[in-house]
This record gives C-alpha cells, sequence and structure tokens, in this order.
C-alpha cells in the first residue's frame, strides 16, 4: 500500500520551526466587585442609623419602592466612612487598579466623601429597575430579607417561568466582546449583613418579590469626589492621588 505523505515528508526544517513561538495568556481588565460579610457589631450601628433616618421620602432614586430615607448625619457619616468606606475603597483599588479614578485624579487633589446614604423599604411587588448612580462607588447592604428565592420561583405566577430572576438583585454588565452578562445574588434571609461595594456606573437591577407582607429592607448610598476643604489639610481621610500611588497604579 502506497504511503500516504505527511506534511513532515514535504516541509524543511526551516518551515518545521515556524511552529515554535512564545504565548502568553492576556486577560483585558474587567473590573469586578467586594463583597463583605458585616458583624453584629456593624448592624447593630446600622439599625442606630435607620432609626435616625430622614421623615421625608428620598427623592431622585430610580426605585418603584414603598419608602427611602436619607441617613445624612455628620457624625455617622464620618464613622461609617473611616471604618467601612475607606478600607473597602483602599481593597478595590489593590484588587482592580485606579480605573474608577482616572478622570478625577485629572482635577487635581480631591478626596472621597460618603456624598449619599439611605434606606430602602421594598414591599410586595415593589421593584427597582436597571439603573447605575452617580460617582466613583456605590454599595447595597441587607438588613432585612423576609423572603426565599426559591420558594418565590414556586409561586403560580412564577413557577413555570424559565427565569430565576424573581426577588433577586442582578449586575448586568459587557464582557470584552461586548455580550451583556449578568450576575445574581438570590435573595435569602441568610444573605442579611452582605454588603456590595462596587463602581458606581455598574449597572444593576432588583426584581419585585410577591404574596409577602412583611418588607425587605436595604440600604444604598454612593461615595462621590470633592476637593479637600481646606480645614481637612491633615485629616487622616485619604485623597484619591493617594489611593492611586498607595499600589503604584
Amino acid at each position: 500500500m502506497k504511503k500516504i505523505p505527511t506534511i513532515s515528508d514535504v516541509i524543511s526544517q526551516e518551515e518545521r520551526d515556524l511552529g515554535k513561538f512564545q504565548l502568553r495568556k492576556v486577560l483585558p481588565p474587567n473590573g469586578g466587585w467586594l463583597e463583605a460579610k458585616l458583624t453584629n457589631k456593624h448592624m447593630d450601628f446600622l439599625w442606630k442609623c435607620i432609626d435616625k433616618r430622614h421623615k421625608e421620602v428620598h427623592k431622585d432614586l430610580a426605585g418603584n419602592l414603598h419608602g427611602s430615607y436619607s441617613l445624612q448625619d455628620k457624625h455617622n457619616n464620618l464613622i461609617f466612612y473611616e471604618q467601612v468606606i475607606q478600607p473597602l475603597m483602599v481593597n478595590w483599588v489593590d484588587i482592580y487598579g485606579d480605573i474608577v479614578f482616572r478622570n478625577t485624579r485629572m482635577l487635581g487633589k480631591m478626596i472621597p466623601v460618603l456624598n449619599d446614604w439611605w434606606v430602602n423599604y421594598q414591599r410586595e411587588g415593589d421593584f427597582n429597575p436597571m439603573h447605575d448612580h452617580g460617582g466613583l462607588f456605590s454599595f447595597v447592604i441587607w438588613m432585612k430579607i423576609p423572603t426565599h428565592w426559591k420558594e418565590q420561583k414556586k409561586l403560580p405566577r412564577c413557577a413555570a417561568s424559565n427565569s430565576n430572576c424573581v426577588s433577586n438583585f442582578q449586575f448586568l454588565y459587557t464582557d470584552y466582546l461586548g455580550k451583556i452578562l449578568t450576575s445574581t445574588y438570590y435573595m435569602t434571609p441568610e444573605l442579611e449583613g452582605t454588603m456590595l461595594f462596587f463602581p458606581a456606573e455598574l449597572k444593576h437591577q432588583v426584581y419585585p418579590f410577591y404574596d409577602c407582607k412583611e418588607e425587605r429592607i436595604s440600604i444604598a448610598g454612593n461615595v462621590s469626589s470633592c476637593p479637600v476643604p481646606p480645614n481637612e489639610k491633615n485629616s487622616s481621610r485619604i485623597s484619591i492621588n493617594t489611593i492611586g500611588s498607595l499600589y503604584n497604579v
């Protein structure tokens, strides 16, 4: 039987060497978020903040909710920023780089500030449409979750759906090919005390829950930037330029 020639039989050694080259894996930066599990001390502090919430409904928010109320308080803002927000911000830059700060750092010496935070009361049928926030970073903390997504999925209106979105929180983003991806947090009481810290421009949404008369309670807020006030030149507050230089980003 006549031998069938292979490519090795018809190419020279020089041509074979064309198949040899160095490779390295390249992963384009796509960012992410941080997930923190708060302690009982954190939760006690936050419930006290909620007890001092403003009485007027917070306006200019995306949520279709029964009530959102500002938690702005000079003392509580300082404590929460210094003890929780600032460490999360530094860790985010350590992991993901300075992409959030690039435009802001061009404006000169700026400092991040907790410019707004509020408590949300979500009742059955309420929802938060896809949206993002202004500023540098945003966060959400689940204080009380009275439902379990698996039980919600069993409800007659949800059981036949090919989606598991009912009652859940979801991030939306694109991969490097432009495909829209989602990452879902499935709501259960076990997520109480969980805090997500993410870039303010990251899209997210909250689906409604049904057939439950208890409220879901969450806290959300934004970190923005402002020029360093004259009386804060010796403050322990970390500037945006300093955050960027901490890790040579």
